[in-house]
Formats: C-alpha cells, structure tokens, sequence
C-alpha cells in the first residue's frame, strides 16, 4: 500500500470522527427547538433561505425542508463549522447582494 494514500486515509478518518459529534449536535439541537432563535442569519436572512429551501425541497409525500428543519441546521452549521472570515465575506454579503436584487426586481 502507498505510504501517502494510507497517511491521507487516516487523516480523512480523523477528520470524520471529530466533525460527527458536532454535526450530530448540531441535528440535535434542531430538532428539539420549537421556537428557533438564529445564531448567524437575521430574522430575514432566515426568512428568505427558508422559503428557498422550501422551494428547492418542497413538502410532497416526503417531508419539505420545513419539516425537516434544514433552515435551522444551516444556520448552526453556518456559525459553528465555517470560519468567521468566509461567514462574513461569502454567506453573509452574498445572501445580501440576492436579498437586494430580488427588493429591486419586485419594485419594478
């Protein structure tokens, strides 16, 4: 066996064991919130990435995004895994920028 694929095995190994506990706390805490008070977004930060998720995984026969609460393990995801730098630069100011459009593109 290559020395490099086994050390880069490893380390994907250490890297799944150490990320599942917070992952699997993260589900935790959304599932036992009824009233989610955000942790990254703003009240309509959240509002818009809900409908969004609730448009892209719509609920049929099989549980939405609402239901599943995907909106609220975003944003725990969001503030507790991603760094401070990309949260603020690439999350943040681009969900902005598409809150803007969309506030320009109704106006018109």
């Amino acid at each position: 066996m290559d020395r490099r694929n086994a050390l880069k095995n490893i380390g994907k190994g250490l890297g799944t064991i150490t990320i599942t506990p917070t992952i699997l706390n993260l589900l935790q805490s959304c599932q036992n919130s009824t009233a989610w008070n955000t942790v990254f977004f703003n009240r309509e930060q959240f509002l818009v990435v809900s409908k969004l998720m609730e448009i892209i995984i719509p609920e049929t026969e099989i549980p939405g995004a609402i239901s599943l609460k995907l909106p609220e393990f975003l944003d725990s995801y969001i503030k507790n895994v991603i760094n401070k730098e990309k949260r603020k630069k690439n999350i943040k100011d681009g969900l902005n920028k598409f809150i803007d459009l969309v506030k320009s593109e109704i106006k018109k």
